[in-house]
């Protein structure tokens, strides 16, 4: 900044420091060459009298401006005028200035302060005295108004796209549809425009429950639901937001997997109350920030396999895998994290539409579990019911059989363009209408669109603070890269620049050294974002963005991510001919695995696995380290990388959001160190591909494909990588303050159990956070050590319950804890982590989907190969 003041010298200035990125305005500039071309983004456009305002706006404007500067007393054409200088990073590790003149006899007029965000609650107390009452009771409220709707007007608003409202009542029209996944998603009901023309884009899921941090998934939680309810501020959304997505990851191949965080069902449940809280806001509050909608429901994980899609698709589910492992995740969305949404999916299960299962929607969600919100059908879903699913033989029937069952609005036309019939033919009653509307209504009473009383309405653009979530985002992306290979523990360049987290290279280190990064993902930014919804990003950095913060970068595509187009291949080498060190960024995109789309194989394709063994080849010749770096949602059997000496590193970096390509440079030069863990078990390509995706059991089954089961839970084969696995730049130790054998009664846990889950279940660790009366068995505190010699990290502990009875159809193990360090642990410091052991964590589901605890040893373990403790339930 130094040199950037004395550009100005004398003259008067002003600096506008900002924390937003946007698109390029339209303006003259004119540009000092301190980048390369390249880098310069050329504007034009005309010029404009320059202000201290102006000159904030401009930079507000520019991507990746960080600071503006005013400077007074310039002259222009023989005339006084002003200029404005704005900084921002550019790819090089130099700085880079552009100038924007303004000239002008007179002052400069101030820009008109923005115009008021619009107004978005409305009601008419004259026409609805009760409705429009913010004290009186929600029920009281929808009743006055379902009173004086015709039942046209109700059948009109149990529609998605596009609920008409009740305009001869003053109740606008509303969409439902939104999305934010990983971050507010482009959607029906969800624009991009000013004043909230981006949205931060955080890692794919499966990548944000790589992490194994629960503190940042409530974080994430919460900038999105932040930025999502300032976009319904300003009329840019309508409130309800469909995400999280809680189905479980039972096969590697699934086309939608990077949608979940896990495999396991405590951890997915975990991964939803944080989210789903953090959107929502205060989760014993009326009023919502925005809503959060958890779906698939249930026992959805197949897109179209084999020509058997999920629109005909039926899941077979046993009551046991049922009890502990599909369900597990949407009980916790309902009666632990408030939930005021749930999407009913495609599927069948076991032979009835879940869109049309009386047993899940009202029985299971709404009686036992107390769910307390709106229930929506996938787009099309209500229409399977009688189109794909044959379950009616009338569309009237399918109508009437999906709103009986519970749900209340469907995502297209087809219940409000046959419930008319289906109620003159009686296959539906007004009541059934009625009961619809009443949580539908509710949840957008709860969002304060008919009241003045929502503490959110107060929420405007300048309360999203976008650097903190451009920083968070940075975060999730450093913390989910999982490095699966380090050849001699090594996981940064050796030789690299002394680098420093957030500020790039010392210039005198990084003088003369260059990074080859090359392959079909080196430099997409789309596929940064994933292969699902996403919305527009403030930016997009790539790898190859990246890298070049730290040193000279040469670049080749290499290949595409399939075909055999292999002209591309010697750029590549040409690449790595120069470099002290290279990266190959491969893996797969929309192309290979997306919504409707489930693999056949876990292997890269081949032009990628060709283009790694040539690119890798000629930098082992050189004697520099070749690093593989896969995007991806899915696992990639990665066994001939691993048995293959060129090949000196390999991370996992899921699909990373719009910082990604920066927290890759970071990790692999040193600035960050490394502690994602897979959270999925990584197969054999061989042991997986014949496994029918048809088969929703998860315990192995000898007389089936499935002969060695499903998840870290139930596995018996040999992974290529355990769930949980992830290599580090140090080591810890890990040793509990206390290792005496506890002893718990059964019959105390079967009566504490029967008061916390009088309904049955098993909700992860509810009674320690939800003030359940559960009983505490066991506390532990365990202590973490860094007890390598160089490097500070961050780091987690996963704590494991083994049954007695385990392999026996009773899980091997279950994930029934994780502890993320505060911050760093540097060489020989620790840190003490706490764990609770409850009633809830000692029960087990039997063939019937009861829940019972087994008289024995349990064992509790730390990590994958930590120390184990042990608890006697006698």
């Amino acid at each position: 900044m130094a040199a950037f003041q004395r550009r100005i010298g004398i003259f008067a200035v002003v600096f506008c420091v900002m924390g937003s990125f946007a698109s390029a305005g339209c303006v003259d500039v004119v540009q000092d060459m301190d980048c390369n071309g390249d880098d310069i983004i050329n504007m034009s456009g005309p010029v404009a009298d320059m202000t201290t305002d102006k000159c904030c706006a401009l930079c507000s404007a520019n991507v990746g401006c960080s600071v503006s500067v005013l400077a007074t007393g310039r002259t222009c054409g023989g005339s006084p005028c002003n200029e404005c200088l704005l900084k921002r990073a550019c790819r090089s590790p130099k700085s880079m200035h552009e100038r924007i003149m303004c000239c002008s006899r007179s002052p400069c007029p101030k820009l008109p302060p923005p115009p008021p965000p619009p107004k978005i609650w409305t009601c008419d107390p004259i026409l609805l005295p009760t409705f429009c009452n913010a004290s009186a009771n929600v029920k009281d409220r929808v009743q006055e108004l379902l009173s004086q709707m015709h039942v046209e007007d109700k059948i009109a608003n149990v529609g998605t796209n596009g609920a008409a409202g009740v305009p001869a009542l003053g109740i606008p029209a509303f969409q439902w549809w939104g999305e934010a996944l990983h971050g507010v998603c482009s959607s029906p009901a969800v624009t991009f425009q000013e004043p909230t023309p981006t949205a931060t884009s955080f890692p794919e899921i499966i990548g944000v429950g790589a992490t194994f941090d629960p503190l940042l998934w409530k974080e994430m939680g919460a900038a999105v639901g932040l930025e999502a309810r300032v976009m319904m501020n300003v009329g840019n959304a309508a409130g309800t937001f469909w995400a999280p997505n809680l189905n479980i990851i039972k096969d590697p191949r699934w086309g939608r997997l990077q949608e979940a965080p896990s495999e396991d069902p405590w951890m997915t449940a975990m991964y939803g109350y944080n989210f789903v809280t953090g959107v929502q806001g205060d989760q014993d509050a009326f009023y919502l920030q925005a809503s959060s909608c958890c779906k698939h429901y249930a026992a959805y994980s197949e897109e179209n396999w084999h020509g058997l899609d999920r629109y005909h698709f039926d899941s077979n589910v046993s009551a046991r895998d049922w009890a502990d492992t599909y369900s597990v995740p949407f009980q916790a969305c309902a009666a632990w994290a408030n939930a005021s949404g749930i999407m009913c999916s495609y599927n069948s299960v076991n032979g009835t539409p879940a869109c049309a299962n009386k047993k899940l929607l009202t029985e299971l969600a709404r009686d036992t579990w107390g769910f307390n919100g709106y229930i929506t059908g996938d787009c099309g879903a209500a229409e399977d019911v009688y189109k794909t699913h044959h379950y009616t033989s009338t569309p009237a029937q399918g109508a009437a059989a999906s709103l009986k069952a519970g749900m209340d609005v469907d995502c297209d036309s087809f219940l409000k363009a046959n419930l008319a019939q289906a109620l003159a033919r009686h296959d539906a009653t007004e009541n059934d209408l009625d009961n619809a509307l009443t949580h539908l209504f509710a949840v957008r009473i709860r969002l304060g669109l008919f009241d003045d009383q929502s503490p959110y309405h107060q929420l405007t653009p300048a309360s999203v603070n976008k650097s903190a979530h451009n920083a968070l985002a940075l975060r999730a992306a450093q913390e989910s890269l999982v490095v699966l290979k380090a050849t001699h523990g090594a996981i940064a360049f050796p030789s690299a620049p002394r680098v420093h987290p957030g500020t790039g290279t010392d210039p005198e280190s990084s003088t003369g050294y260059t990074v080859a990064v090359v392959g079909p993902n080196a430099d997409s930014g789309p596929t940064m974002q994933g292969v699902d919804c996403h919305g527009v990003p403030p930016f997009l950095i790539t790898p190859r963005m990246a890298f070049a913060n730290y040193s000279t970068v040469a670049y080749a595509h290499g290949c595409d991510i399939d075909g055999d187009n292999r002209t591309g291949f010697d750029d590549a080498v040409a690449a790595a001919n120069m470099a002290n060190a290279t990266v190959v960024v491969v893996g797969l995109d929309r192309t290979q695995e997306y919504e409707m789309n489930d693999r056949d194989s876990l292997l890269l394709p081949e032009i990628q696995s060709g283009l790694i063994e040539t690119v890798c080849s000629a930098a082992a010749q050189r004697a520099t380290p070749c690093t593989v770096v896969i995007i991806s949602g899915g696992c990639i059997d990665t066994s001939s990388l691993e048995t293959n000496p060129n090949v000196t590193g390999i991370v996992w970096a899921g699909y990373p959001g719009q910082a990604g390509g920066q927290a890759i440079a970071d990790v692999l030069m040193g600035a960050v160190m490394p502690s994602g863990r897979l959270p999925v078990t990584w197969y054999h390509n061989n042991d997986i591909v014949n496994v029918s995706m048809w088969d929703m059991g998860m315990r192995p089954d000898r007389t089936s494909t499935l002969k060695y089961g499903r998840t870290h839970r139930f596995y018996t084969g040999t992974p290529l990588y355990k769930f949980g696995y992830g290599l580090q730049s140090t080591t810890f130790s890990i040793t509990p303050t206390d290792t005496q054998l506890v002893t718990v009664a059964a019959v105390s846990i079967r009566t504490h159990y029967a008061r916390s889950f009088p309904n049955g279940g098993a909700l992860p660790s509810a009674a320690a956070r939800s003030g359940a009366p559960d009983l505490m068995v066991a506390t532990y505190a365990v202590q973490v050590k860094n007890t390598g010699g160089t490097h500070c990290s961050a780091t987690s502990v996963l704590m494991y319950i083994i049954p007695p009875s385990s392999g026996s159809g009773d899980p091997l193990q279950s994930l029934r804890g994780v502890q993320r360090s505060i911050g760093e642990v540097c060489p020989g410091d620790t840190q003490t982590f706490s764990f609770t052991v409850g009633a809830a964590d000692l029960v087990l589901a039997d063939e019937g989907g009861n829940w019972d605890t087994r008289v024995g040893l349990w064992t509790v373990r730390f990590g994958n190969d930590g120390p184990v403790l042990h608890i006697r339930v006698v």
